[in-house]
């Protein structure tokens, strides 16, 4: 079990840093990349705001990458975290922010040039929230029956379909692009590196802010790219795996299993069947072109959906995980 280090007194908020963007990043240096310049003009002034990148273990040009923006904005900082996931990575960069506010970000994400604005814009508006920012994603649905079933299932990544911006449910908590007070983490453990690869461990941090007091609400302005590449296998793969960690993640809070699933019900193992049923045709669900794959686009799109929900309940009904989490302060009351 490792403790995360409380904040030294050095590392307490700056008054010339407004906010502090946090990347967990693993093997995706052209991405990150992207990502950095798109944060390197930004509508707010660039020394308004830091930069910190914590890399997960990667062993491409990360690295390099990071560092020659570095060079162009040396208060940006690089970390290094050997604890795997996600939890961890953002609980080491939460441990050296500066800034009274936090914003989250993927590696893969593109900032479009008013969103860091908007996000300072929400908290100066109103205190003890989190701001949920827009993304959009680089499909047309029409690629292959693959893409087809993502852009009619948004809620495989993220979903913005919620009843009230101002008032947004706990599930919603996205740090793919999201930002909260730092003083947050003074009274509230970082996230839980029990969670040691990406899935559910954003959403475990999520209630537990709701649970607190706080509010989540939504601004579309603050709004980027999720320059998403996968592929179905790949895809099949993260699916089964967020299928274990819900398992986790709904073992440690009992009362939130009927809200992910809801009760054993026949459409349910009806759509286990079908994505069984549909295993031998997954080579056809990266398919791109061809009349056939157009014509049928439609038919294997709805195929490739039940069988992602099968993979994600096949990994869900899997052999427990622990359920003890690593939960400690990253910040000293």
């Amino acid at each position: 079990m490792h403790a995360v280090l409380p904040v030294t007194g050095a590392n307490m908020s700056r008054n010339d840093f407004q906010l502090s963007v946090i990347i967990a990043t693993c093997n995706r240096a052209e991405q990150l990349g992207q990502a950095l310049e798109s944060l390197g003009h930004q509508s707010v002034p660039v020394e308004s705001f830091e930069v910190i990148v914590v890399d997960n273990g990667s062993d491409d040009t990360t690295q390099v990458v990071v560092q020659a923006h570095l060079k162009k904005q040396p208060h940006w900082r690089l970390l290094r975290e050997s604890r795997p996931g996600a939890a961890a990575a953002r609980n080491a960069g939460i441990r050296v922010s500066r800034a009274p506010i936090i914003l989250f970000l993927d590696d893969d994400i593109i900032a479009d040039p008013e969103l860091i604005e908007q996000h300072l814009q929400s908290h100066r508006e109103r205190s003890g929230i989190a701001v949920l920012g827009a993304v959009r994603f680089p499909w047309k649905g029409n690629e292959s029956p693959f893409f087809w079933c993502l852009s009619h299932h948004p809620e495989l990544f993220q979903s913005f379909q919620f009843n009230n911006p101002e008032n947004i449910p706990f599930q919603f908590f996205y740090t793919c692009n999201l930002s909260l007070q730092r003083s947050f983490f003074y009274q509230e453990a970082g996230f839980d590196e029990g969670f040691t690869a990406s899935g559910f461990e954003d959403t475990e941090l999520g209630y537990r802010f709701v649970k607190a007091g706080f509010c989540i609400i939504f601004n579309e302005g603050a709004s980027a790219l999720h320059d998403v590449r996968t592929t179905f296998q790949r895809f099949s793969q993260k699916r089964y795996a967020s299928g274990q960690w819900a398992q986790y993640f709904v073992n440690k809070y009992p009362e939130l299993r009927a809200i992910f699933f809801g009760s054993s019900s026949l459409r349910s193992k009806i759509s286990s069947l079908v994505g069984l049923s549909a295993t031998p045709l997954r080579p056809l669900f990266d398919a791109q072109g061809g009349s056939l794959s157009r014509l049928f686009l439609p038919v294997l799109g709805v195929l490739c959906w039940h069988h992602l929900q099968y993979s994600f309940r096949t990994g869900f009904s899997t052999k427990s995980l622990s359920t003890s989490g690593i939960l400690a302060k990253v910040l000293p009351d």
